[in-house]
C-alpha cells in the first residue's frame, strides 16, 4: 500500500486542477463551514464530487467541519444520513463527539482522525481504534521518531505530512471576516491572509493558522517507505492550482 492523499475543498478546485499526483482526496474544507463552496457542508455536493472523484479512480473520504459546536451536531447529523448511501471510502473527524455520531447512526464508513484532534500518543491511538478509528494523523508538533513510535505501537494507520504549511490551531471565530471592514465571506475567503512581526509569519485561512513556510520532506519519500510509512500527506488547502499540481 502506498497513498498520497489531500483536501480537496471545493467543486472548483476538482474540476479545474490536475489531481493526478493523489491517489485520494479528502472531500471538503474541515476548518470552516461556511467557506464557500464548501463540499462537505452540502450532501449535494458530496455527492457530485464523490462522482467525479470516482471517475478519475480516487479514494474519498468526506472531511467534516473540525471545530462543532452544540448548534453544529444538528446539521452534521443531517449531513451524515444524507450521504450514508454513497461510496465514500471513509469519513475524517477531528472530534470524539463525531466519532460516536458516526457509529451511532449505523455508518460502516472507516473513521479517519484529523489533525486538528491533537493526538499525541500511541495509547489515544489504541484508545481510538477501540472506538472505531482505523487511521490517525498525529499532531504535526511531533518529532519524527514520536510518530514512528506512534505507528509501530497502535493498530492505526499514522499519516504523515510530507509536505505544505503546518496547522498549528483552529478556533471558531474567523480571524479574516473579523478584520474585513464588514466584507462577506465570498469576497476574502481566498485571498491570501499573513500574520508578520519582523521575521516572524504565520499564514491564516480563516478560523485555522498555519506555518508561514513549507515543510518540504518530499526528497526523503523512498527512505520514509522503507521506514514503514504508507499513508502522506500534502497541506494544500487555500493554495494556487500550480502550487496543488506540483
Amino acid at each position: 500500500m502506498f497513498e498520497l492523499s489531500t483536501h480537496v475543498p471545493t467543486l472548483d478546485v476538482l474540476e479545474k486542477v490536475d489531481l493526478s499526483p493523489y491517489h485520494a482526496l479528502y472531500l471538503g474544507d474541515p476548518t470552516c463551514p461556511m467557506v464557500p463552496g464548501n463540499i462537505s457542508s452540502d450532501p449535494v455536493l458530496v455527492e457530485r464530487a464523490l462522482q467525479l472523484a470516482k471517475e478519475e479512480g480516487k479514494k474519498c473520504y468526506l472531511s467534516l467541519y473540525a471545530e462543532p459546536r452544540n448548534r453544529d451536531l444538528p446539521w452534521l447529523e443531517e449531513l451524515l444520513e444524507k450521504v450514508a448511501h454513497l461510496p465514500l471510502d471513509g469519513i475524517e473527524v477531528h472530534n470524539l463527539g463525531l466519532v460516536r455520531m458516526v457509529r451511532r447512526l449505523g455508518l460502516s464508513f472507516p473513521i479517519h482522525l484529523g489533525v486538528f484532534a491533537n493526538l499525541y500518543t500511541h495509547e489515544t491511538a489504541k484508545l481510538l481504534y477501540n472506538m472505531g478509528v482505523v487511521r490517525v494523523f498525529p499532531n504535526p508538533e511531533l518529532s519524527l521518531e514520536e510518530v514512528d513510535y506512534i505507528r509501530t505501537h497502535a493498530p492505526t494507520q499514522v499519516t504523515l505530512q510530507i509536505h505544505g504549511k503546518i496547522p498549528l490551531g483552529i478556533s471558531e471565530d474567523c480571524f479574516i471576516l473579523e478584520y474585513s471592514g464588514g466584507k462577506r465571506c465570498q469576497e476574502v475567503c481566498f485571498e491570501p491572509h499573513w500574520l508578520v512581526s519582523g521575521k516572524w509569519k504565520l499564514k491564516n485561512i480563516g478560523r485555522a493558522t498555519l506555518s508561514g513556510k513549507d515543510l518540504c520532506l518530499i526528497e526523503y519519500l523512498g527512505s520514509l517507505y522503507w521506514r514503514g510509512f504508507r499513508v502522506f500527506y500534502i497541506q494544500t488547502l487555500r493554495e494556487s492550482p500550480e502550487y496543488i499540481e506540483t
